[in-house]
């Protein structure tokens, strides 16, 4: 209601033949510009208008100017417009009659082109600068207005954390997106600040693993959509809201959040502009969260559905944007998928023509390209059986492992890969022992590195046993499946629910069972037991691990003894 009786008193002054030309510019530049989004049209007509009654060097003018500026610099990637805003704004801060709350605005606004132009050009001095002034601003404690100075601090807090970093940070984001939350004055406000809300938390959640974060972040980001319901940038929400849905996934792995995610992503897709920047985003997000239901379900429609996400954000993308190669490379993995599907040579040709269109931009740096193409590789092998494409696989994830450090969690899933790889191609030349000798090692060690997912270091001794099994070395089999048993509560871990912590089990509940029959073979009846108990009782240990006792740890360090307890009860 009060944007309407603005943008009806802009439109009054215009048609005011009694006002000054400058207060009669300005306003038919405001009742232009009111639309969101404003048409390039409008836009540019707004932006002529601005710069005409700045002439006359109005603070007002200067200041709507230069947001106009950062506007259409922003859009249409415009660096000269986004210097333009920069300097506009800091001549209307030169003003030393500015009044408290016009000047703490106008900061605010600075701060956003600053961070704009950051943006562009990777000026890291302009994201420092626009951290400064828009802390200034927020903590400016003048209303009205001091709701949107704290959601454009948040904005920034982001954008600073993703491109230099700073643990404390997050903190400050957390409390700067509730002072928004508890200075919303209406609904809009309230949608807006819900959102920053769920941005900080996942920020968080991010770097902690706090699941609690994370499912918060998924009631805020609800919060967000209901409240913006109409509004233009509900598509937006809807969009964070099925990434938040597919990040919880990546933790928990509750299929709900998939269905919560394709869901949310494609009412996003919906009202999303085609030309919208953050489109890409949501279409990677739809295509992850399509590509990991279709393994679950294994509905087909699922894979055609990512792979046209994926096809989308390609087309969306142009070559020289940072993020081209990652397209690139969700859409190879996609592909690839299908041709596993289809068992067709063609689509597993055009997912290592994706791929390796994808290894080109930045391959020799980025080790999941070359996971990617070597899995291209893996699979049209699969598909024509044709030996010679293990070697192609085997060689960028040898590349990748001298990218990639000693401890790094992904050198688990290189390492792996890579045995797979020497394992199918020593099925098809016997005569090389080496090649068999070399994979065993590979997932011994892959299952043994503890930095890694527990998933991947599972699936690395499972492939650690099959592989020995199956080529008679026995005893290396036994220890490769009793040590993927043994990781078992680590898939389960207290963390997830118990729905989630049941899948994983019955997901891997195979390895239990081959570990059992391993050592019935080598006749160690005694072991087999051994290992199906281990399976069976995953879940009761970890109840029984609850209820330890506590008091020896009281009597030693009594506040640790605290803490852990109601972690316990938490968990109970």
């Amino acid at each position: 209601m009060a944007m309407h009786a603005e943008y009806a008193h802009h439109l009054s002054v215009a048609r005011d033949r009694n006002r000054t030309r400058v207060e009669r510019d300005i306003a038919l530049a405001d009742v232009l510009l009111a639309p969101d989004p404003t048409t390039p049209a409008a836009l540019d007509v707004g932006i002529t208008l601005h710069e005409r009654a700045a002439t006359a060097r109005s603070t007002v003018s200067l200041i709507r100017l230069g947001i106009a500026y950062r506007e259409r610099g922003s859009r249409q990637k415009r660096p000269d417009d986004l210097r333009r805003a920069v300097e506009v704004t800091r001549l209307a801060l030169t003003d030393p009659a500015m009044p408290p709350r016009p000047r703490a605005d106008a900061l605010s606004m600075l701060a956003l082109a600053l961070t704009s132009r950051f943006e562009l050009t990777g000026e890291q001095g302009d994201v420092t600068e626009a951290l400064t002034v828009a802390r200034e601003a927020a903590h400016t404690d003048i209303e009205p207005g001091r709701h949107l100075r704290l959601n454009n601090l948040g904005f920034v807090l982001i954008m600073f954390l993703h491109h230099v970093g700073g643990r404390s940070l997050r903190t400050e984001l957390v409390e700067v997106a509730q002072a928004a939350v508890a200075t919303a004055a209406d609904q809009h406000e309230r949608g807006f600040a819900a959102g920053l809300l769920a941005a900080a938390l996942s920020e968080r959640a991010a770097a902690t693993g706090d699941i609690g974060d994370r499912t918060a972040a998924i009631t805020a980001s609800r919060h967000a959509v209901d409240a913006l319901t109409g509004h233009p940038e509900q598509a937006n929400h809807l969009a964070n809201l099925a990434k938040y849905h597919f990040d919880r996934y990546g933790d928990v792995h509750s299929l709900d959040d998939l269905d919560q995610a394709v869901t949310s992503a494609q009412a996003a897709r919906a009202g999303m502009d085609a030309d919208d920047p953050r489109r890409g985003d949501l279409l990677s997000t739809l295509t992850g969260a399509l590509e990991h239901r279709f393994t679950l379900r294994g509905d087909i429609d699922d894979l055609l559905a990512a792979v046209a996400a994926a096809e989308e954000t390609v087309q969306g993308s142009p070559p020289s944007s940072a993020r081209h190669a990652a397209m690139l490379s969700n859409l190879a993995t996609v592909r690839r998928a299908l041709a596993e599907q289809t068992a067709d040579p063609g689509d597993a040709n055009e997912a290592i023509r994706v791929a390796q269109r994808a290894a080109a931009i930045d391959g020799d740096r980025n080790p999941i390209r070359l996971l990617t193409l070597a899995s291209c590789y893996g699979t049209r092998f699969r598909v024509t059986g044709d030996a010679t494409d293990l070697d192609r696989a085997a060689r960028p994830l040898r590349q990748a492992l001298t990218i990639v450090p000693a401890e790094h969690p992904f050198r688990a899933t290189l390492l792996s890969e890579l045995g797979q790889r020497l394992i199918e191609r020593y099925a098809h030349t016997p005569d090389t022992p080496s090649l068999l000798t070399e994979a065993i090692d590979l997932f011994r060690r892959a299952a043994g590195l503890t930095t890694a997912p527990s998933t991947d270091r599972i699936r690395a001794a499972g492939r650690w046993g099959a592989a020995a099994g199956r080529h008679g070395r026995l005893a290396d089999a036994a220890r490769g499946n009793a040590t993927a048993v043994r990781l078992l509560p680590l898939a389960a871990w207290h963390g997830l629910d118990r729905h989630s912590q049941e899948t994983q089990l019955r997901t891997w509940n195979p390895v239990v069972t081959t570990a059992a029959a391993q050592a019935i073979d080598l006749d160690h009846p005694g072991d087999a037991v051994e290992q199906l108990e281990h399976g069976r009782n995953v879940l009761w240990s970890h109840d029984l691990g609850r209820r330890a006792d506590l008091t020896g740890l009281h009597a030693v360090n009594p506040d640790l003894a605290g803490r852990l307890d109601t972690v316990r009860r938490t968990l109970n």
